[in-house]
């Protein structure tokens, strides 16, 4: 019997989402792989989506904004905490939901000062 790798996706960690070359596809929830043409949107975003992508944005710029020193931290910090994110998604998360406590445990365990 024979099995193309895209069968067995799931189990190399392969999971399919997002567009790529004018295409759009997503896994649904028997682990299919669906596949469509990308469409442009039907509405122009809403208010709260733009806040959001404003947010974002602003973080990321303030990102770039500190010195390759305390970026550095961050990511040491997210790698000797264990986190399973890395530390520039550690600091945006931080400025999204400014949650020093978070930070503040961080810190702790790890003796590097981010805040």
């Amino acid at each position: 019997m024979a099995h193309t790798v895209m069968k067995f996706q799931h189990v190399l960690g392969y999971n399919v989402q997002g567009d790529l070359g004018g295409l759009t596809t997503y896994t649904n929830k028997n682990r299919r792989v669906v596949w469509f043409p990308q469409m442009p949107p039907l509405k122009p975003p809403t208010e709260e989506q733009n806040q959001q992508r404003d947010a974002i944005r602003n973080a990321a710029a303030d990102w770039r904004a500190l010195t390759v020193g305390e970026r550095t931290n961050w990511r040491d910090a997210a790698n000797k905490a264990r986190l399973r994110i890395t530390g520039y998604n550690f600091f945006t998360y931080w400025k999204l939901k400014n949650d020093d406590g978070a930070v503040h445990t961080v810190e702790r365990i790890t003796g590097i000062t981010l805040i």
